[in-house]
């Protein structure tokens, strides 16, 4: 099985491999710090579960449209990857909504999960040299 999982990841771009990672290992601190501190441990960990996927789902939209956009020329690919940013902020507000919108989801969980991302990015080079190098073994 986890040869199978290390030729689906393959596939994916090193940088996306680190944030989503990166992301990964994000929800799990603040799901475990934030189930020592709120008293409604579900809907916590229900709203950091889906904030972070949504911070995923970010992260694989902005490597696409980045992708995308570096086959354009600049005036068009400057267009393009404003709106494709646009996008990700109206998907990040929506998700906030949701969070304050129904009730079994912590808005402050929410909140903490989408970022998620923001973690994810400041953290890649570290989470690239000690873990997703040594895990896939790449530049070997």
């Amino acid at each position: 099985m986890m040869t199978r999982l290390k030729n689906n990841i393959s596939g994916i771009d090193e940088v996306l491999k680190d944030l989503i990672l990166g992301i990964g290992l994000y929800f799990v601190v603040i799901s475990l710090l934030g189930l020592i501190v709120v008293e409604d441990k579900a809907g916590y960990i229900l709203g950091t579960v889906f904030g972070s996927v949504v911070a995923a789902g970010m992260a694989v939209h902005m490597y696409q449209s980045l992708d995308k956009g570096l086959d354009m020329d600049p005036n068009s690919a400057q267009k393009y990857i404003f709106s494709q940013s646009m996008l990700r902020l109206f998907m990040m507000l929506t998700a906030a909504y949701i969070g304050i919108w129904l009730p079994w989801l912590s808005f402050i969980g929410v909140v903490l999960g989408l970022f998620g991302l923001k973690f994810a990015a400041l953290m890649q080079p570290l989470v690239s040299a000690y873990i997703t190098k040594k895990f896939f073994r790449e530049g070997e």
